[in-house]
């Protein structure tokens, strides 16, 4: 439901754009990949967290305004996630849990031309936010046995005891490829914390201390 409801939204802002002057309006489809962890500052001195890839696509729409070059929305389905409590370099050994989250995403956001410099202005600043939205949420279990040897647990689904909903800060860089491709590098960090009830046990992987989603997303979009 919730789902819809952002759906609609964003197709009453678009509608909203396009009748204002949809001459003026852009619209850009996106892929790429997340490179994505999970931590928590009250974790962070015992356990390394560690990057796992994800996928990435959004579209969005886009038009000019005098606030800045550009102002648009956009809509993205992320798989996000990490691997947490593994040592420093993996050295050490020892069990770790492996977080798969995929997540839909609606984020507003502000494209700034640079003007630094003649050298430097071909590129663009992001600013933005966003806001997601949980569609499901795995925990794998790596157990280190006797011999030494990693088994890998069959996969928890511990979603009712995520925050379903995320709010988070979106920013990076722009780099325009040709008229139509763009290189976005942008790096994304939650202001919620992913699990809806704090718990803390002193160095256990069920730690669910301040856990957050950060992400990094390198991607390719073409304009229209």
């Amino acid at each position: 439901m919730k789902v819809k409801q952002m759906l609609l939204s964003l197709l009453l802002f678009i509608s909203l754009v396009k009748a204002q002057d949809s001459s003026n309006v852009d619209f850009l489809v996106s892929f790429g990949i997340n490179s994505s962890y999970v931590a928590g500052q009250g974790c962070q001195e015992e356990y390394e967290p560690h990057r796992t890839p994800g996928l990435h696509l959004s579209f969005a729409f886009e038009r000019e305004n005098r606030f800045s070059d550009y102002a648009g929305i956009e809509v993205a389905f992320e798989m996000r996630g990490g691997q947490f409590g593994r040592g420093f370099l993996d050295l050490g050994g020892g069990d770790y849990a492996v977080y798969d989250l995929n997540y839909l995403s609606i984020s507003p956001y502000f494209r700034f031309k640079s003007r630094v410099s003649h050298l430097l202005k071909n590129f663009y600043v992001v600013l933005g936010f966003s806001f997601s939205v949980a569609l499901d949420a795995k925990q794998n279990w790596v157990v280190e046995t006797d011999e030494g040897w990693d088994y890998e647990m069959p996969p928890d689904n511990f979603y009712d005891e995520i925050s379903k909903k995320e709010i988070g800060l979106r920013y990076g860089l722009s780099f325009p490829v040709s008229s139509s491709w763009l290189l976005d590098v942008l790096y994304y960090k939650s202001l919620t914390e992913l699990y809806s009830e704090c718990k803390i046990y002193e160095y256990d992987l069920n730690n669910k201390c301040d856990f957050k989603n950060y992400s990094l997303t390198v991607r390719l979009g073409y304009r229209f």
